[in-house]
């Protein structure tokens, strides 16, 4: 790589001139040895300039992690111990399910059993009271008319009553 400020080129000049390198001035220059072969250079006093207090920080730090390990190592235990005993409790608590579930589903026929027999229970029964008395005699050219007594022996009254006589049955 060359420098720019080396190799660079003056205006004033020609350009295809090299530019001239600057001598080294000999009391900058610094007159050093070279080092020892084999032996390492070291540039400080003590193996390791770590200030104390750090030390003792990081330490501490350490210990603090090595204490909330073995915390969460004891949560895992327990949690352990709690799966433990729910595996072991699952047959049972299936058993309680499928027993809820029956109980649900027999309340539930119950309830829809309950509910018919009250509703024919409590319904209205229409039953003709005597027999009918025919307003004109019964011929073959003309309507029957007749009038008939009808009484309610249900729980409830009666609101839409419909009535019906069939021919095949007369």
């Amino acid at each position: 790589m060359t420098d720019p400020n080396v190799d660079s080129v003056d205006p004033n000049n020609n350009p295809e001139a090299k530019a001239t390198v600057p001598q080294l001035n000999p009391d900058l220059v610094a007159k050093m040895p070279p080092p020892e072969a084999g032996k390492p250079e070291r540039t400080y006093n003590h193996p390791d300039p770590t200030p104390l207090w750090k030390i003792i920080l990081e330490a501490g730090a350490v210990f603090v992690g090595l204490y909330v390990a073995g915390v969460y190592h004891g949560q895992l235990v327990v949690m352990q111990g709690q799966l433990g005993e729910i595996i072991k409790q699952f047959p049972e608590i299936k058993k309680s399910a499928a027993a809820a579930q029956s109980a649900a589903e027999t309340a539930d026929a119950t309830l829809k059993d309950s509910q018919k027999s009250f509703v024919i229970n409590e319904r209205p029964y229409m039953v003709m009271d005597g027999a009918p008395e025919f307003v004109t005699l019964p011929d073959t050219t003309s309507e029957i008319q007749a009038n008939a007594t009808i009484r309610n022996i249900g729980k409830t009254p009666a609101i839409r009553v419909l009535w019906n006589i069939n021919n095949d049955q007369v």
